[in-house]
């Protein structure tokens, strides 16, 4: 058996020389590596190619919790960034309990949250003092706010809620800092991330979008920690953060929604309009609808 012990490797093809036969199938057997996570459910039906896809993503899942949050396959990514766990926090909630998983996870988050609030891009994270010169990134710091909100909404327990509001509260004032009096976040190049990524759209750095997305994402954490707030019964707090939420989507719908009810940023070359933009904003901003 050839395994490393302090590490581990993901792969997609294997090549292998010197073997003193044809291989088949049955020659190599890979290891799947991930953290020990209760399995809560299963399919099994009587179409084999639908349980083998059941299986590929029962193991896809559980590959991405290794210790820590991983959005990317193993092949891909070295080290964790932590954006990405908002995306697939709630994907393994039908099939396996992550919810312990998450709770250190997210203690890693507030431990190494500056104390301006800024979220680092890896957590843990390992890249040292000079990183705080890449933390604070719209959509991708807001992983201390959804992905608590999003434990809460899936297993109930507001106990979490209560031990990382400090951390959600600070990232949000963090970027309400960030977005100035006008209210709209306009990421410099050392904030701004390579992709957003949400259950609708992913956009990259080549898209002028990144003011959009950045005031949406602030809108929306600002939007969470008022519920939160409400939740744990801080009604000053809810107030607070209700008021400064109706305030950032004023000011989005002002920016970003054109008279007709269009959603889109006027970049230097020319306004760019694009429907696959506009779900999340008239959800998470609660843009009004025109008729």
């Amino acid at each position: 058996m050839y395994e490393p012990h302090f590490t581990f490797h993901g792969f997609r093809y294997v090549a292998v020389a010197g073997l003193p036969a044809a291989p088949d199938s049955a020659t190599i057997t890979g290891i799947a590596v991930s953290s020990d996570l209760a399995q809560t459910g299963s399919l099994v039906t009587s179409d084999s190619l639908l349980n083998q896809l059941q299986r590929n993503n029962r193991l896809g899942s559980a590959q991405q919790f290794s210790g820590r949050a991983d959005g990317l396959s193993a092949a891909r990514r070295a080290t964790r960034l932590d954006g990405s766990a908002q995306v697939f926090a709630r994907r393994p909630r039908s099939t396996m309990d992550v919810s312990g998983f998450f709770a250190k996870w997210l203690s890693d988050v507030a431990a190494d949250q500056d104390p301006s609030g800024s979220v680092p891009w890896v957590i843990p994270n390992p890249l040292g003092g000079d990183s705080t010169r890449f933390a604070g990134t719209a959509g991708w710091s807001d992983v201390a706010v959804i992905v608590p909100w999003t434990m809460y909404l899936t297993y109930g327990d507001r106990r979490l809620l209560e031990r990382q509001y400090p951390s959600m509260r600070a990232w949000v004032d963090y970027a309400r800092r960030r977005a100035g009096t006008e209210l709209i976040w306009r990421p410099d190049g050392s904030s701004a991330t390579g992709w957003r990524c949400t259950a609708t759209i992913v956009i990259s750095r080549r898209d002028d979008w990144t003011d959009l997305i950045a005031t949406a994402f602030l809108a929306h954490s600002t939007d969470l920690v008022s519920r939160t707030a409400a939740i744990l019964g801080r009604a000053a707090d809810a107030a607070v953060y209700r008021a400064r939420f109706n305030a950032i989507r004023e000011a989005f719908n002002r920016e970003f929604v054109s008279r007709t009810g269009r959603v889109g940023e006027n970049t230097r070359r020319r306004t760019r309009w694009r429907s696959r933009s506009t779900c999340f904003p008239i959800r998470w901003c609660r843009l009004p609808l025109v008729a």
